[in-house]
């Protein structure tokens, strides 16, 4: 870039410095930094773009220009996978109650007792978000007990 349209682009207002050109390296790893995207779960682009102001004072992006920065650094939104972690102190006290359920299970399947199964009946997904940006080819995971 020549020293003229540098001084042409230090010249303008901050409510002018829009678009590509204007994001430096530090805001480019800041965007598309996996943490940066963990962090935002759940962000509207709206929100995104504020937060991003706030953590770079004098810089600014709209919506749209994310969306187009995500587009071109392959961040898509993708289905989020809730996954259960179970505690590795009760790893073997929850394998002792299923096998223990197991028995009983099979112990009514040959007194001819008729079963209803229910499945995680007090988990919900109907409030949450399923869908979410995440870089290309890497699987976002959400733990269920962030939702508590």
């Amino acid at each position: 870039m020549t020293r003229k349209k540098k001084q042409e682009m230090n010249a303008l207002p901050i409510r002018k410095r829009y678009g590509m050109r204007f994001l430096k390296a530090e805001h480019i790893e800041f965007l598309i930094s996996p943490d940066t995207l963990h962090n935002w779960i759940g962000l509207s682009l709206k929100e995104r773009c504020v937060f991003f102001h706030r953590h770079f004072g004098n810089h600014r992006i709209n919506p749209t220009l994310l969306r187009k920065f995500y587009q071109k650094h392959k961040i898509k939104k993708k289905k989020i996978k809730w996954v259960k972690h179970i505690n590795p102190d009760k790893e073997a006290e929850y394998e002792q109650w299923r096998l223990d359920l197991k028995q009983q299970l099979a112990d009514l399947r040959r007194d001819h007792y008729r079963i209803v199964f229910l499945d995680e009946a007090i988990f919900t997904t109907k409030t949450i978000r399923k869908i979410e940006y995440t870089p290309n080819r890497r699987p976002l995971r959400v733990p269920q007990a962030l939702l508590n």
